[in-house]
């Protein structure tokens, strides 16, 4: 069965979540702190949980501000809290017709409902009377026989006759113990019900807090098992035993000191293949179990009895450390692996998981790690519901499966008697009207865009539109000239604010593709003092600048093409003669960029059509042959040739190479790495 669709009411802060859907492998609900995501999976979980004590909704659970009203009409009806829809299997619709023959066919999803009442509700369609012909036909039944039975109106009515006739054949008998083995009240719902119930996947619930302790002393354990007072980790610790088939009373009793040493031994092997086939953090490090009776120094209660320890061993430095020492996102990490491992051994694959703020202490990679952890072990067997506020924890490539959790407030007339709160809202598409709700979503889809920025093995990035376009036609001429140009193997990138990219080509650092930027990067910006852009820049990685081959400061790539070049490219763009223009001369003071002094000079022309876009000459160059050329353009080829030199020379180099000069044939002697002294 499959979980569909969900709705809860009237449970703690939740009066109304709507309905929202379930995914069928993983489900995000997704909001900020206090908004109740965790009373969304506690409400799912009571449906069928794995331990029946946790399925029991108390009334004291019920929003309080409703809750006198809600006391003075329980008697005539109770509120259900939590409604959901499923979708039935063909291995589900098949365990069904054993009993009811075709007429199963007809259930494909079913409502089951759970409330105050404590009773579990199913909703279905069945046609009695079918099953009922389909039971009558299938126990081969003689005419005569089948004459006092098939107007039966009920199965209640079928077994009635068939209990009140004296001397039954035997193929009487078979019908009638076929009614009592999958008929419960003789009723053809009830008897479908049993069989769902059968299906029906156990609930386990996992939260954050819930952690194995380093040490557990097995008397003092045992004391909380007999008065019923176990502590959360002692759960924990119980699954633990359950991995090597030992009880608290197995080591009280222990005799054979060897045949339990080698079963931790066991476990902790398999734990520790488990846990670091995920665990990217720190692969030299190995669980270890140990029983060591307690010494009298030790405190209590690791001072009596037998007390079981876990420890965390450095392979690379040979020592090891208590798991209480360990860092709290690998101890959750371990700890939800070990009650894994025991729920699937006790309850199969017919489970769902409800994972409550997984890996909140984890750092942002070992997130991932858990990520895709839930996306290849756990979902391709069951299906998984977790709440999370970490952007880490939302596959950017599945926002389809998240649901927006948030707390709404709303101004209401001053006749309503609900005041300004709505309490718990899901969002079933994505949909909230809160920031702060929406922000680890928008933060997952900005991290993936910069992960995928890079779609090609080897990215270009460059400022904009504009860019791409001059690099297409130069590398273009430079081959039709048979000089060197850029090799194909580039993709150029737009990504707008170029200069911010610095800080981005040091988080994109050591992934599979090669990346570099070329644009104007303004002094001092995000520098330290006594640097240049250069060297800065290119220290964190294959960051070029435009300055490099103008050898002009705050240059861009109009620059590189050449003033004359430009300037005349602009005005033939815009329809304006050599004669319209004249030249422009060189400013006397601190140079611009010369975009910025194009503008303004044919914006001063009478004749010039305002305003100027900087876009309109590189779409009108990119549409001109190889034989198009411009005055003074041979210097701007030299320009971009010695540019495209330096991307090839990154293209084809190693990392490892760093700090390696170019040979001869790799490019110009006034190159831009070899006026960084570090490349020498």
């Amino acid at each position: 069965m499959i979980l569909k669709t969900v709705h809860v009411k009237n449970y703690k802060c939740v009066r109304d979540s709507n309905e929202f859907r379930i995914d069928d492998k993983i489900t995000y609900l997704v909001g900020k702190n206090e908004s109740g995501k965790t009373t969304l999976l506690q409400a799912i979980a009571k449906i069928n949980p794995v331990d029946p004590d946790d399925g029991i909704f108390d009334v004291l659970e019920y929003p309080r501000r409703h809750l006198v009203q809600y006391q003075e009409r329980q008697g005539q009806e109770s509120d259900q809290a939590v409604s959901t829809t499923w979708e039935l299997t063909q291995e589900d619709i098949a365990d069904l017709e054993r009993i009811a023959g075709p007429p199963a066919r007809q259930i494909t999803t079913v409502g089951i409902a759970k409330g105050y009442s404590n009773q579990t509700h199913y909703d279905f369609d069945i046609d009695e009377a079918a099953v009922i012909q389909h039971i009558l036909a299938t126990h081969g039944l003689e005419r005569n026989e089948l004459r006092n039975l098939k107007d039966a109106g009920s199965l209640q009515e079928l077994h009635s006759r068939l209990t009140g006739k004296d001397g039954r054949s035997d193929r009487e008998q078979a019908l009638l113990v076929f009614l009592i083995t999958n008929y419960k009240d003789y009723d053809v719902r009830q008897g479908i019900i049993a069989k769902l119930e059968e299906r029906l996947p156990k609930i386990a619930y996992f939260s954050e807090y819930l952690r194995m302790p380093g040490q557990v002393s097995v008397t003092g354990l045992k004391s909380r098992l007999e008065n019923d007072a176990l502590e959360e980790g002692d759960k924990i610790f119980l699954a633990l035993l359950d991995m090597i088939g030992k009880t608290v009373d197995d080591l009280e009793q222990l005799d054979q000191h060897e045949m339990l040493t080698a079963q931790l031994e066991g476990a902790s092997e398999r734990v520790t293949q488990e846990i670091f086939r995920y665990w990217s953090q720190n692969q030299s490090l190995r669980v270890q179990f140990l029983l060591q009776r307690a010494l009298p120094g030790d405190p209590a209660p690791y001072n009596e009895g037998w007390v079981l320890r876990t420890r965390i061993q450095n392979t690379r430095q040979g020592d090891t450390t208590s798991f209480d020492e360990r860092s709290a996102g690998m101890v959750w990490f371990f700890s939800f692996l070990v009650w894994f491992n025991q729920i699937r051994s006790t309850y199969g694959d017919n489970l769902i998981l409800l994972l409550d703020d997984p890996g909140l202490a984890l750092h942002g990679r070992a997130q991932a790690d858990l990520l895709k952890y839930i996306e290849e072990r756990l979902a391709s067997n069951y299906q998984v519901i977790y709440t999370t506020h970490s952007p880490f924890m939302i596959d950017p490539a599945n926002l389809s499966r998240a649901r927006t959790v948030e707390n709404i407030v709303v101004d209401a007339p001053e006749s309503s008697e609900d005041g300004l709160l709505e309490g718990t809202k899901v969002g079933d598409r994505v949909l909230s009207s809160d920031r702060d709700t929406l922000l680890p979503l928008q933060v997952a889809l900005g991290y993936g865009l910069a992960k995928s920025l890079a779609v090609a093995e080897n990215t270009l990035l460059v400022d904009g539109p504009s860019e791409v376009l001059y690099l297409q036609w130069f590398k273009r001429k430079l081959a039709s000239m048979g000089k060197s140009t850029l090799d194909d193997r580039w993709v150029i990138t737009p990504c707008g604010g170029v200069e911010k990219v610095a800080a981005f080509m040091s988080l994109m650092s050591g992934g599979p593709q090669k990346i570099a930027v070329v644009g104007s990067f303004p002094a001092g910006q995000g520098l330290e003092a006594g640097e240049t852009p250069e060297t800065k820049l290119m220290k964190e990685g294959h960051v070029l600048t435009w300055d490099s081959y103008t050898k002009t400061p705050n240059s861009r790539i109009e620059d590189v093409i050449g003033r004359d070049a430009y300037l005349e490219l602009a005005a033939t763009a815009y329809g304006l003669s050599k004669e319209d223009t004249g030249s422009l001369g060189r400013a006397a003071t601190v140079p611009v960029p010369l975009i910025d002094e194009v503008r303004s000079f044919l914006e001063a022309l009478p004749q010039f059509p305002k305003p100027f876009y900087p876009y309109r000459p590189a779409e009108y160059l990119i549409q001109q042959g190889m034989g198009f050329t411009l005055t003074g353009l041979n210097r701007g080829l030299d320009r971009f040739e010695e540019l495209f030199k330096d991307l090839n020379f990154i293209l084809n180099r190693s990392r490892d190479s760093v700090g390696v000069g170019r040979s001869k044939d790799e490019g110009s002697s006034g190159g831009f790495f070899k006026r960084l002294a570090f490349w020498r």
